[in-house]
């Protein structure tokens, strides 16, 4: 977290990020988003300002086998401001479907892919 403020804070982030923002072009591929169908867990940080969580609910009416969990008290990296939060959602989430419901307490091989 303290990185993250750090290169918040360094000398000319703060005009280049809306520079930055221009130069995306937004939208460009929304329209596959209605086709993902894996079972999906849109976290969001409540207090975020550059993406406010209010946008969460965009993803969640455009991905069928979605649900949102809104950690209110953080903001625009909920799973850098409390990993533990967001890794204790995600194994409920996770557990509410029946998959890897060990993993948190040790059993990294149940998803190979997640290094902690």
């Amino acid at each position: 977290m303290d990185r993250f403020f750090e290169l918040v804070l360094r000398k000319g982030k703060r005009a280049a990020l809306p520079q930055r923002m221009l130069q995306v072009s937004h939208g460009t591929r929304a329209q596959e988003i209605p086709k993902i169908r894996q079972s999906t867990l849109i976290l969001w940080g409540g207090r975020g300002q550059l993406i406010p969580a209010s946008n969460a609910c965009f993803f969640h009416r455009d991905i069928v086998n979605s649900e949102i969990q809104v950690l209110d008290q953080w903001g625009h990296v909920p799973q850098e401001e409390d990993p533990q939060a967001s890794l204790a959602t995600a194994s409920d989430c996770l557990s509410r479907q029946g998959l890897c419901s060990d993993w948190w307490y040790g059993e990294r091989s149940a998803i190979p892919w997640l290094h902690i």
